[in-house]
């Protein structure tokens, strides 16, 4: 069992240590969106990092206009109108790319993408996603981290179930847009954490 964990850290150590990171020259983007199945990637991370190097783009948080109090979604006709109106350039947009349940997102996220110069795709494996959502989850439920609405136990259980049920039919619909626009060079594929590095200057 012993031989199994070193072998198993060493491993991962290498793998860390020789992966490859890319440079993104975002300063040549006016309008940027990043975007995700089902969230937990980091997307809002980088965007938060984006908006304090660039404080003059409009920084369009999915979430907020998603959701009112208590994770309620807000209507189609309520998000559409809201989100459309914050997308002039130039601008940051972070969101998951599909939603059953909000038909007018798909929509707005392929205007934001026809209008972008880059289109960041957090691919990370769905384990990865589940352990990183859970922890920001439960950060949010102790009351270390604020988000749109406060975290509770019944979210912290809807959102990691949500993971495992819809996780791999989302990313789909992302795939689906990255094969039709395979030739395009605004669109990225980040398929691991930290393999990318965003150039502000």
């Amino acid at each position: 069992m012993l031989v199994v964990v070193v072998c198993l850290v060493v491993g991962a150590f290498l793998f860390l240590s020789f992966r490859k990171t890319v440079r993104v020259p975002v300063y040549e983007a006016d309008n940027i969106v990043l975007v995700d199945p089902i969230g937990g990637s980091g997307k809002t991370t980088r965007a938060d990092f984006l908006e304090n190097a660039f404080p003059e783009y409009n920084r369009v948080y999915n979430d907020k206009y998603k959701y009112g109090p208590c994770w309620v979604r807000r209507s189609n006709a309520e998000y559409k109108q809201a989100v459309m109106k914050q997308l002039t350039p130039p601008f940051i947009f972070d969101t998951t790319y599909f939603d059953n349940k909000m038909s007018a997102q798909k929509e707005c996220v392929n205007a934001a993408i026809n209008s972008a110069d880059l289109v960041i795709w957090e691919d990370l494996p769905m384990l990865v996603t589940f352990w990183r959502k859970a922890f920001r989850s439960l950060k949010r439920a102790f009351g270390y981290e604020q988000g749109v609405a406060t975290e509770t136990w019944k979210n912290v259980y809807e959102m990691l179930k949500k993971v495992v049920t819809e996780y791999s039919y989302r990313k789909k619909h992302l795939e689906v847009l990255f094969e039709d626009n395979a030739d395009d060079h605004r669109f990225i594929r980040v398929q691991w954490p930290n393999t990318i590095d965003l150039a502000v200057s």
